[in-house]
């Protein structure tokens, strides 16, 4: 996908996407060498990801599924180490995708 920041339109490939963060109308793509902000909505920009890859665990990020590490209480950690809060109104949803991955 491409995301435009400031004068630019840079590529962003998914599998790079550590996780991204919300803040009112602009999106931090957090990926291993740096980081874009763009002036856009999470709830657009969640709009346009594969569903199957990503989940919004709080009301200000969404992660990729491949990422998750753990889940302990209402928080998740990455497997870069990276702590995120899980919001409760996402919480059955993440649990559903967890769910799904889990061998029995």
């Amino acid at each position: 996908m491409y995301l435009k920041s400031d004068k630019r339109i840079e590529q962003v490939r998914l599998r790079d996407i550590l996780f991204i963060e919300g803040l009112d109308d602009y999106v931090k793509v957090h990926l291993p060498d740096r980081l874009i902000v763009t002036h856009l909505t999470l709830y657009k920009l969640e709009a346009s990801l594969p569903t199957n890859e990503f989940i919004r665990i709080n009301r200000s990020y969404i992660v990729p599924a491949a990422l998750i590490r753990s889940l302990e209480g209402n928080t998740l950690t990455l497997t870069t180490g990276r702590q995120l809060p899980v919001g409760p109104r996402y919480r059955e949803a993440l649990l559903v995708v967890l769910d799904r991955r889990l061998i029995r």
